[in-house]
């Protein structure tokens, strides 16, 4: 459970979603406001995610903000949605939005969320978040969901290349080297 936030954060935060999601053009100053909030936006930013009043779109972009962020607190915040929110949509949303904040002490926490995760949309965006941090545990289940006839077999091949890529293996050999078998 998220504390509540105090009013000026959630007031502030709340119009930077509005700006995000309503601004056309303007939509990306908030990321200016963002920066003058820092930390402070992190709470009011999570709440806002997690309020189920909220339009899904706000509160997407509540959950992209955070990230935006790129701080150890904003990641924690993050994973703490990936993990235990009731929403697949949003553990989705918010496990993808981890893999930019580069916060590798999450690893450990989404290697959990990907033993019990069941939604095959979250499942995808926890095991793509854990292989851009370094972590393999996920590769075998994107594997299975690129080889699939599923339409998320496209999205999950291009998350298992992006992760691969870097690594210059195949997909089966890196996930040989993960499961400690001799390729």
């Amino acid at each position: 459970v998220v504390p509540p936030a105090p009013a000026e954060g959630a007031e502030a935060t709340r119009a930077m979603l509005e700006t995000r999601v309503h601004g056309g053009q303007f939509r990306d100053l908030v990321f200016e406001d963002l920066a003058g909030l820092g930390e402070g936006a992190i709470v009011p930013l999570a709440a806002h995610a997690l309020d189920p009043r909220l339009a899904a779109d706000l509160r997407a972009a509540a959950v992209e903000l955070l990230g935006a962020l790129r701080t150890p607190a904003a990641a924690e915040r993050l994973l703490g949605l990936a993990k235990d929110s009731p929403e697949a949509w949003l553990r989705a949303h918010a496990a993808w939005r981890l893999a930019a904040c580069g916060s590798d002490h999450v690893v450990p926490g989404l290697v959990l969320r990907l033993k019990y995760e069941r939604d095959p949309d979250a499942f995808l965006w926890v095991a793509s978040t854990l292989g851009r941090l370094g972590c393999l545990a996920g590769l075998g289940g994107l594997m299975e969901l690129a080889a699939r006839e599923d339409p998320r077999a496209a999205l999950a091949a291009a998350e298992l290349a992006a992760v691969v890529e870097p690594l210059g293996m195949e997909a089966e050999q890196a996930l040989a080297l993960w499961s400690g078998v001799d390729a």
